[in-house]
């Protein structure tokens, strides 16, 4: 099972609880701000896809 990041890879800052993820197919793990408004939902590590994952659930929303 992968281990639960707990911080953002681009920007550093600190997950909440409750506070959702979005992760590529090799689980680099990004906040909301930096994939949408940074990233554009591109990984800059594969160049994957990065999805929606909420916390407790470790597999992404398609």
């Amino acid at each position: 099972m992968a281990e639960c990041k707990t911080l953002c890879e681009w920007c550093n800052h600190p997950f909440g609880q409750h506070v959702a993820r979005y992760s590529c197919q090799h689980n680099c793990t990004f906040c909301e701000v930096c994939t949408t408004a940074r990233l554009r939902f591109q990984c800059p590590n594969c160049q994957g896809v990065l999805r929606c994952v909420q916390p407790g659930n470790e597999n992404p929303k398609a």
